[in-house]
């Protein structure tokens, strides 16, 4: 009826595209500012380098991995979570890893050797076997159980047990042991620098706080816009998942592993993309699936292939070669455009 003012698909599409993109700022702002403050807190109560590294880097970096799964999980929304999960860490092996080691060759020591990538290459494989039900078990569907949930946190509490074990024992081990770039605090801090929080706990305090509970909302607004966008461009959870979401949640450890390369930092840049994955996978789908089973129709072989093909791939070039250099880096990167090639073709076809 002419002169009715009435909302069509294409505005509801651009209020979807506003609510992705508003939420998806806030997510990675307000995982940062979680950062900075869980660290002062943790400075403040004395936690050696090594262990604020593990418990707070690790952790600050994936939450807006956590917030967007655990949203996700609880709106019904499981595919988009897991498709988060294996998106961003496809990302991080494949792509991050492989732009770092073309801006700078990195070395390995031996503690990450047989630690810190063997981890890595088990969390790819606990993924692929929680996940892929199809083609393991021949079921009709792929669902992450309650108790694959209750075996990946397992793992984590192993993973963490056993850096603690290393931090006693003083020897340089966890992921983000050294102090990251993705916290300026951190960095604030071991340049003999002080942080805007870190001589004030009640501040950090009330800064984690506020940081939290803008995670919420900025979480609510992601997982509704990206379900939208893809109710609307007949896309499947799953890819936007793989793709958007994961992108953006991604996008921290990306630009923060880059530069931590360019300051020849390439220690810190890796150990934080370790850190980052195991964590998705140990603690994030770990808790999503014990809220409710993830079911993972959308995410295909070829997903949980490629990432366990990344992981097992940058563990094995570093045991053998002792460092990952420029020839791997792009052989990283080119596999990750091509599986990023692969997901267009199918979704075109």
């Amino acid at each position: 009826m002419s002169g009715c003012l009435c909302f069509t698909d294409k505005n509801y599409m651009a209020h979807d595209i506003l609510l992705f993109i508003l939420g998806l700022a806030l997510v990675i702002v307000g995982g940062n500012y979680v950062t900075t403050g869980a660290s002062a807190i943790a400075r403040h109560f004395r936690l050696t380098p090594m262990l604020i590294g593990v418990t707070v880097v690790a952790f600050g970096s994936s939450v807006p991995d956590l917030v967007v799964c655990m949203s996700s999980t609880i709106k019904g929304h499981s595919e988009l979570a897991l498709g988060d999960v294996v998106g961003s860490n496809i990302i991080d092996i494949l792509l991050a890893i492989g732009i770092v080691c073309i801006v700078r060759p990195v070395s390995v020591d031996y503690t990450s050797r047989y630690f810190d990538f063997p981890m890595l290459a088990l969390s790819c494989l606990a993924i692929f076997f929680c996940g892929d039900d199809i083609l393991i078990d021949h079921a009709e569907s792929n669902t992450v159980s309650r108790s694959d949930g209750l075996m990946l946190l397992s793992l984590f509490t192993i993973y963490m047990a056993l850096n603690v074990y290393l931090n006693r024992t003083s020897i340089k081990s966890a992921p983000g042991c050294a102090i990251s770039s993705a916290s300026p605090s951190l960095a604030a801090s071991s340049s003999g620098s002080p942080s805007a929080t870190s001589d004030n706990i009640w501040i950090a305090s009330l800064q984690v706080a506020g940081s939290l509970a803008m995670l919420i909302v900025a979480g609510n607004w992601l997982v509704d816009g990206a379900s939208g966008i893809a109710a609307r461009a007949g896309l499947s959870e799953g890819l936007i998942g793989l793709t958007i979401v994961s992108l953006g949640s991604a996008a921290p450890d990306v630009a923060t592993s880059v530069i931590a390369a360019l300051r020849k930092e390439t220690g810190i840049a890796i150990g934080n993309l370790l850190g980052a994955c195991i964590f998705n996978v140990f603690f994030i789908m770990g808790a999503c699936s014990l809220v409710a089973p993830l079911n993972v129709s959308t995410i295909t072989s070829i997903d949980f292939t490629v990432l366990v093909a990344g992981g097992i791939a940058v563990w094995l070039i570093s045991a053998i070669r002792g460092k990952i250099g420029r020839i791997a880096g792009v052989f990283l990167v080119a596999l990750y455009i091509a599986y990023l090639i692969k997901l267009i073709l199918d979704f075109t076809h």
